[in-house]
């Protein structure tokens, strides 16, 4: 699979601290770091607002997120999280304090945390993201 073709071998699941890490632990070859391998297409959907779900993994520090966002989604607060990730599919509207900015399939999303970065999202098709995020206790 994947992994041999890219000199990965089976490790072991996460234990303690990194329990929380969904999926499949390899090695890099003749290394002893350990790799999480997130298996999306085995975890179910979770409703976490009206119009939203997502799969979600987290470690200490990173949280990663496959995010599906519906038409029956409103935001009414204005965000301050950072957001880094891909537009898999469909589009969406993020609305900053002074401008909206349209991404597509295919884009980059790059939002710092705090004020000056307010935003909010705005929904008018399915739109799938892949977000990479600080752990919420790690945001500043």
């Amino acid at each position: 699979e994947l992994a041999s073709k890219l000199g990965l071998l089976p490790g072991k699941l996460a234990r303690g601290p990194d329990a929380r890490i969904a999926g499949q632990i390899v090695r890099p070859h003749n290394s002893k770091m350990t790799i999480p391998i997130a298996k999306f297409a085995d975890m179910a959907w979770t409703d976490i607002a009206t119009g939203v779900r997502e799969k979600r993994i987290e470690s200490p520090r990173h949280t990663m997120r496959l995010v599906e966002f519906s038409p029956g989604f409103i935001e009414r607060d204005w965000c301050q999280k950072s957001h880094f990730g891909y537009v898999l599919s469909g589009e969406l509207a993020i609305q900053f304090r002074d401008n909206t900015v349209r991404y597509q399939q295919g884009d980059g999303i790059c939002i710092d945390a705090g004020a000056e970065s307010e935003h909010k999202a705005i929904v008018t098709e399915v739109v799938i993201l892949f977000l990479v995020e600080p752990t919420l206790s790690n945001e500043r």
